[in-house]
């Protein structure tokens, strides 16, 4: 039987779901698709999830439910950095099970980071043999993963997110143009001291991208040929390199929110966030002494099925 599987993601800023053949080699997308809700909108000030970020959520996920359950009766269900940190997670969730009967399992940022790179290296064919890094850049937390095979050697996650770097500094949101040049520098700089710890990782000789900044960077900076695969393909990687970082950042600094939303390429609901993931990934390629990322659509949703498959199949196999 031919193993489909579906999943769905409560992210900090957006509600994701997936649909992967994995029998294929590499895994094909069936369905892939996002909706903006921003459940982690004001976490930091608050600690707590507020109510209408909840109720997009909940009407998000019913709306993914409905298209993923057509393929998998079952799916799973997580969530990454904004249900880690809540105070009200719990209440949410118990919520979200009464409302749709969907079990969702928070993940770990250990576990996030290990998905990511097996989602990552899935789709990367020979280049598995080399030394890779892999870099998500999600709403609330960055992570990173170092191996050489289709499983991580090491991993780790960082506190700072395109969502929690934009409240930080709310002027990157666009609210106005241009950004402020003093805004922009503090910005960096709070981006390089959340991301120290990725000095700490061996040299690699491949820097891949995955998360919502990075492909709509992809978008941005080449257009039609950026834009994300449809369905019942294969992620194919494209390339970005840090001086595109840079320049994309300078473009949407001299531009407001408004603006940026009908650039082509632009996901409108990632528009007052762009900036400041973009930062994240331009400050991340200098610690780690790169000058490129490696970008793909296959990331911690695939990753995660692929792994949580892998486990129940050793499971079986063990009670058999």
């Amino acid at each position: 039987m031919t193993r489909i599987r579906g999943i769905l993601s409560i992210g900090t800023n957006s509600v994701r779901a997936l649909v992967a053949d994995l029998d294929a080699s590499p895994p094909r997308i069936l369905h892939a698709a996002s909706i903006g809700t921003r459940i982690g909108e004001g976490l930091d000030r608050t600690g707590t999830l507020g109510t209408e970020p909840m109720r997009r959520t909940i009407e998000a996920l019913r709306e993914h439910a409905r298209v993923v359950g057509a393929f998998d009766a079952h799916p799973a269900a997580i969530a990454t950095h904004a249900l880690r940190r809540a105070a009200n997670a719990d209440r949410f969730l118990e919520e979200v099970r009464g409302t749709l009967g969907i079990a969702v399992r928070v993940i770990s940022g250990d576990e996030e980071a290990r998905a990511s790179y097996r989602g990552a290296v899935s789709v990367l064919g020979d280049s598995l043999w080399e030394q890779i890094g892999v870099l998500d850049i999600g709403g609330g937390s960055t992570e990173y993963a170092y191996g050489n095979d289709r499983e991580a050697k090491r991993w780790i996650s960082c506190d700072i997110g395109a969502v929690r770097l934009t409240e930080a500094f709310p002027a990157l949101a666009g609210t106005a143009a241009p950004v402020p040049e003093t805004v922009r520098a503090a910005a960096r700089t709070r981006a390089a001291a959340m991301l120290a710890p990725l000095a700490t990782f061996p040299p690699v000789s491949l820097l891949v991208a995955v998360g919502g900044t990075m492909t709509t960077a992809v978008a941005l900076v080449h257009g039609a040929d950026g834009i994300p695969p449809a369905a019942e393909e294969t992620p194919t990687p494209v390339r970005v390199t840090k001086a595109q970082l840079g320049e994309l950042i300078a473009l949407l600094c001299s531009l407001d929110v408004h603006e940026r939303r009908v650039l082509p390429g632009m996901r409108p609901q990632r528009a007052d966030i762009m900036p400041a993931g973009l930062m994240i990934a331009e400050q991340a390629l200098e610690i780690l002494g790169g000058t490129e990322l490696l970008v793909t659509e296959a990331d911690v949703l695939l990753g995660y099925l692929l792994l949580y498959d892998e486990e129940r199949d050793t499971g079986a196999a063990r009670a058999g």
